[in-house]
């Protein structure tokens, strides 16, 4: 019978292996938003941490929120965090719908509403924990919360 050996190859001249997609160096997944809407110094970081206590408020407070509960709130901050980028990069253009196809920007179709519907579920699914009767709507939910900080 034969013995198979292995030969020793020297890799130390290999280049690293690519790294899977692209590097959050600009979008919702940038170090730098992640950190602009954590820091409660800025805008961003205040706006954000209003509404996610303004969330576990509404539920009885941190502690009588369950595991769901909280994953439910993270989804809706990071959530959020793509909306409101969405919504600041349509500010700044020119126009938001095509005037020769009379669609709406790529980034504010099918995207936008996808996180905004995604968000109304998750807070449908908050509101079946909650000891109030109203149900919750994404667009009230929003001008409540900012009547309250103002």
């Amino acid at each position: 019978m034969a013995k198979f050996t292995r030969r020793k190859r020297d890799l130390s001249g290999m280049k690293d292996p690519p790294s899977c997609g692209r590097k959050p160096t600009h979008g919702a997944g940038s170090k730098e938003i992640q950190k602009r809407y954590s820091d409660l110094r800025t805008k961003q970081g205040q706006r954000l941490a209003a509404i996610t206590k303004g969330l576990r408020d509404d539920l009885g407070g941190e502690a009588q929120l369950s595991t769901a509960q909280r994953i439910l709130i993270g989804n809706i901050k990071s959530k959020l965090i793509v909306i409101y980028q969405i919504s600041d990069w349509a500010d700044k253009q020119p126009e938001i719908v095509n005037k020769v196809t009379g669609e709406l920007l790529p980034a504010l179709g099918r995207g936008f509403l996808a996180y905004t519907d995604s968000i109304s579920r998750d807070l449908a699914a908050l509101q079946k924990f909650s000891s109030s009767p109203k149900k919750l709507n994404l667009g009230d939910y929003v001008k409540l919360k900012e009547v309250k900080s103002k």
